[in-house]
């Protein structure tokens, strides 16, 4: 029925970092001593970086709309490409180098490039009134450059060739199932026996330490889509919206993972899925506590959790009475309704919900609610 190609290119630019980055600023109350005498001073204790300028994100996008069947099926596709250059970071120093703080610098570039669809159909069959629609987007993120850097915080790690905040963790390969099995293996500590996680040397020194991380992706999800339905028939409406994320992981620490943490007890499956001997294809390795010389509870994706999740936002039931029943009570409009929120959640993380900061951990973060809403619309 109709069709319309877009196409945009912009730049924006980003200034958001302190006053006066550009020169290196003399701070007061740097007092020193001269002889038994305690004098006021000043002095410079960071560098700065006289030629940082501001980061520029490029943004470039090519889109179509169409329409199809008169109007009744929708399209929107739309690519994109999005680059930041000179992005603002701090630089370290050397301690050696007066224990200077690094300045502010233009080292960063990272790229996100994907695409979004999305869709819409609406149709009326006699009575009935239908409408369908949905959204998908894609979007890989990836630092493209950091000037050599690696920035690495805990389990986290920020580096060329990976998306912001990967995780940088040991590669679990199984569980030991005899002692012998841990004398065969690259040595890990002397602790480790029977039950305990299983790590791969990833540099082939025989020994297990953190130069055998692996990059795993992270926190920011590469999909996410949501779709919504709606259907009416003599007054009598049903509607409602689904909303989900994929290709997302997250690292559940503390109570919900660890037994006997912070002088708690363990989860049910703790108890009913920990290995031994009889059990050896269990889910988790020997039970024993998250302090200790194991290694059990290291960083690793042994730990990692699959964070995808599909979720019942909203589902609403309403009525509309008929025109010519509330015109007798002088009333223009009358709607009854029922609504429910989040009521519905599919995904394999169980112990907490999918729909929070994936780098909160732990379990102090309020979960989203179910809500039940029965309601009454009057318009005089």
């Amino acid at each position: 029925t109709n069709i319309k190609p877009r196409f945009s290119w912009g730049q924006i630019g980003n200034q958001e970092i302190a006053l006066f980055s550009y020169t290196n600023s003399v701070n007061l109350g740097m007092d020193y001593t001269y002889g038994t005498t305690i004098k006021q001073g000043a002095a410079v204790t960071s560098s700065s970086d006289p030629n940082i300028s501001w980061e520029t994100t490029t943004m470039t996008n090519f889109g179509i709309d169409a329409g199809f069947f008169k109007g009744k099926l929708e399209l929107t596709f739309d690519i994109y490409n999005k680059d930041t250059r000179d992005i603002l970071r701090p630089v370290n120093l050397p301690s050696q180098v007066a224990n200077w703080s690094g300045p502010m610098s233009n080292i960063g570039q990272v790229n996100n490039k994907g695409f979004e669809i999305s869709t819409s159909f609406h149709h009326t069959i006699k009575d009935v009134t239908l409408e369908l629609g949905g959204d998908f987007s894609y979007n890989k993120n990836e630092v493209v450059n950091l000037s050599g850097q690696q920035i690495i915080s805990g389990r986290y790690i920020t580096v060329e060739g990976h998306p912001i905040d990967s995780y940088y963790v040991l590669d679990a390969i199984g569980i030991f199932q005899s002692n012998e099995e841990v004398a065969a293996s690259p040595f890990q500590n002397v602790a480790t026996k029977a039950g305990f996680i299983k790590y791969r040397d990833v540099n082939g020194d025989n020994k297990i330490s953190a130069d055998d991380r692996i990059i795993v992706h992270g926190v920011v999800p590469e999909v996410t889509y949501a779709f919504n339905f709606g259907a009416e028939y003599k007054g009598i409406e049903l509607s409602a919206i689904f909303q989900g994320i994929g290709k997302i992981y997250t690292y559940p620490q503390h109570n919900i993972s660890y037994p006997f943490y912070n002088g708690a007890g363990f989860t049910k499956d703790w108890e009913t899925e920990t290995w031994t001997p009889e059990t050896p294809n269990s889910k988790y390795p020997l039970l024993t506590t998250s302090t200790g010389n194991t290694l059990n509870f290291d960083n690793s994706n042994f730990w990692l959790q699959n964070a995808s999740y599909l979720r019942l936002k909203n589902v609403q039931l309403a009525f509309n009475f008929p025109s010519k029943l509330i015109q007798k009570m002088s009333i223009k409009d009358l709607k009854v309704f029922m609504n429910g929120q989040n009521l519905l959640t599919f995904s394999k993380m169980t112990k907490f919900d999918p729909e929070k900061n994936m780098k909160n951990d732990n379990i102090f973060e309020y979960p989203s609610i179910k809500i039940f809403t029965v309601g009454l619309n009057v318009t005089f």
